[in-house]
C-alpha cells in the first residue's frame, strides 16, 4: 500500500489514492502512520515518527510532566490575596495575603524575597528641609507645611482666625502668619523688621477693622506699598499684608490716605 503524508504542522499519513478501500488500514495508517502498526504494542518508543499517535503521548507527556515538576496550578492559590511571586530562577511560589493595613516590601530573608510588614508610624513630618521636587518638610520655626519644586521650597500655611480682637496698639508675632487679626479700635497694626520677626516671603497677615481709624504703620527700615495709604477706611473693611522680600511689604485692600 503506498502511503502519501497529508500535513506538515501535525504530519501523519493515510492510504494512497490508488489502493483500494480499506477502512480499517485507513484509520490505522492515519492513526499510527503505518498501516502494519502492531496495535496490540504497549512500547511508546515504537511508535512511528512522525505519527497521530506519537504526537498525543508526547503531548501527554509533557501536560503530566507540567503537572508533576511543581509548577503552580490554579489550585496553588487558596485565598483571596494570595500572589505570584518567585523563590528563584524559573521557579515560581505563591506569597499568601497579609493582614488588614500592612505592606508588602523586599525581604531577601524569606524565600520568595518579600514580606508583610506593619509601616512604620508617622506621626510628624521630617523637619530637615529640602528643595527636592516633592520633598515635604515641617517648618517649626514659622509653623508650616513646605515642599520642594526643584529649586526652591514653596510654603504651605494653614488659615487661621484669631477670634479675640486687638483693643490696643500691636505688633505682629509669627504666629499671626496666614491668620486673620482683628482690630476694635482706632489703633494701629505695626509690622515688625526681619530681623525682629522673620517672616518667609510670601508671608499673608489679613486684617479686618471693627471700627475707624485702624491703621497700619511699618517699622523703620521697611519698604512698603500702600494705595492711596495705609488706613483701614470702616469698618467692616478689610487689608492684607503680604511680604514681597526681607523687608518689603505690600498693604492691599480696602484703604484711605
Amino acid at each position: 500500500m503506498a502511503i502519501e503524508s497529508i500535513g506538515y504542522l501535525v504530519p501523519t499519513k493515510i492510504p494512497g489514492l490508488a489502493d483500494a478501500a480499506d477502512i480499517q488500514k485507513a484509520f490505522r495508517t492515519y492513526h499510527y502512520g503505518d498501516d502494519t502498526y502492531n496495535t496490540a504494542n504497549t512500547n511508546k518508543a515504537n511508535l512511528v515518527v512522525p505519527s497521530i499517535a506519537y504526537t498525543l503521548n508526547d503531548l501527554d507527556e509533557r501536560i503530566t510532566a507540567i503537572d508533576t515538576s511543581g509548577s503552580l496550578q490554579a489550585s496553588s492559590f487558596n485565598a483571596k490575596g494570595d500572589l505570584l511571586s518567585a523563590s528563584a530562577n524559573d521557579t515560581l511560589s505563591v506569597v499568601t495575603v497579609g493582614a488588614n493595613g500592612t505592606i508588602l516590601t523586599a525581604n531577601s530573608a524569606t524565600a520568595s524575597g518579600l514580606s508583610w510588614a506593619t509601616p512604620a508610624a508617622a506621626d510628624t513630618l521630617t523637619t530637615s528641609s529640602s528643595v527636592t521636587d516633592a520633598r515635604i518638610s515641617w517648618d517649626t520655626t514659622n509653623k508650616q507645611i513646605q515642599v520642594g519644586n526643584g529649586t526652591s521650597l514653596l510654603n504651605f500655611q494653614p488659615f487661621n482666625v484669631n477670634t479675640t480682637a486687638k483693643v490696643a496698639a500691636y505688633t505682629f508675632v509669627l504666629s499671626d502668619a496666614s491668620t486673620l487679626v482683628q482690630m476694635n479700635g482706632a489703633y494701629a497694626f505695626t509690622v515688625p523688621l526681619n530681623a525682629t520677626v522673620a517672616y518667609p516671603t510670601g508671608t499673608q497677615i489679613h486684617l479686618i477693622a471693627l471700627t475707624t481709624g485702624v491703621t497700619v504703620a511699618f517699622t523703620a527700615g521697611i519698604t512698603s506699598y500702600a494705595t492711596p495709604g495705609a488706613k483701614i477706611r470702616a469698618a467692616g473693611s478689610m487689608a492684607t499684608l503680604i511680604k514681597l522680600n526681607t523687608d518689603t511689604w505690600v498693604l492691599a485692600g480696602d484703604l484711605i490716605a
